[in-house]
């Protein structure tokens, strides 16, 4: 119903953002990681935004990234996940690793999360598997995205290409070429 919202930041009290759009003031709760990337107190601001309405509260939820707002509402979709448990999991952990857990069963890792205990994991694990390689892949025509495509064509898993590029580090500043080739690099280290 309301896709993305822009307009100037009014205050930021976490996990609670009021913005000015138009003069419709909007409270939004955002994850704690997007509050650093906030700008000050009349700064020009946009946001992907996810409507809940129930029966007791209307609520707005908003992302500085799109990627983020997919992968919430792939968490809320799964049941006993509600929007505020979702956006805990969104601010404390990655799309990228949240994924790579799920795909490979990792319980332990899951329960690691403020609120997942090992029912919850398990729940997320079976409802997700699958569900999050398109939330997870970011730009595929980044040079990170392409160097994963390029490990996968060479026969290796997405989730093992994707470690292999997480242990390289940082891809930036460096082309799909050198990517592939330091992570095959790793390979043979091992």
């Amino acid at each position: 119903m309301i896709g993305s919202l822009r307009g100037k930041l009014v205050f930021a009290d976490p996990p609670m953002i009021l913005m000015e759009v138009h003069g419709v003031g909007f409270e939004l709760q955002m994850p704690l990681s997007d509050f650093s990337e906030l700008p000050g107190p009349g700064g020009d601001l946009k946001v992907a935004t996810h409507l809940v309405s129930r029966e007791d509260e209307m609520a707005l939820y908003g992302f500085i990234k799109s990627a983020d707002r997919a992968w919430f509402r792939e968490l809320v979709r799964v049941p006993g996940i509600g929007p505020r448990l979702a956006l805990n999991i969104v601010a404390q952990s990655g799309v990228a690793e949240f994924a790579e857990q799920v795909q490979a069963g990792d319980v332990k890792a899951l329960t690691r999360l403020p609120g997942i205990g090992p029912k919850t994991a398990s729940r997320l694990i079976v409802e997700l598997r699958g569900r999050l390689e398109g939330v997870s892949a970011g730009d595929p025509h980044s040079a990170s995205g392409l160097a994963l495509k390029a490990l996968v064509g060479l026969g290796y898993s997405r989730v093992e290409a994707r470690r292999l590029l997480k242990q390289v580090g940082d891809p930036s500043g460096r082309d799909v070429e050198a990517l592939v080739r330091e992570a095959l690099a790793g390979v043979q280290a091992q």
